[in-house]
């Protein structure tokens, strides 16, 4: 059988973006916005420092602010939603084959813009384009 996915940083944020009726109806929360808020604000920066700082109590932590927040028995859905998503991810990226100096080239832009990944490199590039009368 497979492991279940750990729970992550990643996985609060998924169930943070979760819309409104959803938090509502599984967290049963009277407030989803000032609940998101609340935990972007106070506790994220925490737990994303605790993580790099590979801190092995974090998923134990994590795992009880689920449980507590959704309810013990709703893990399980929780984490088949969240590998739904991760899935439906995956199949949305295409990969695309680059010769060493479009690479660098790109590169090069990335670093000078100090943009985030190559994908927002292409799309700036492309919004540059667009906005460029030829």
């Amino acid at each position: 059988m497979a492991r279940p996915l750990p729970i992550t940083c990643d996985f609060v944020e998924f169930l943070i973006t979760r819309s409104s009726p959803f938090l509502v109806r599984y967290a049963s929360l009277a407030d989803p916005d000032n609940w998101r808020l609340r935990i972007r604000e106070q506790q994220m920066p925490q737990w994303r420092a605790r993580e790099a700082e590979i801190d092995r109590n974090l998923e134990q932590e994590l795992t009880e602010f689920i449980e507590l927040t959704f309810g013990a028995g709703r893990l399980p859905m929780l984490r088949r939603r969240y590998s739904t998503h991760l899935h439906r991810q995956s199949r949305a990226k295409k990969a695309i084959d680059l010769d060493a100096d479009a690479l660098a080239a790109l590169d090069k832009i990335r670093q000078q813009y100090q943009l985030d990944s190559y994908s927002e490199t292409i799309c700036w590039m492309a919004r540059e384009l667009e906005n460029t009368d030829f």
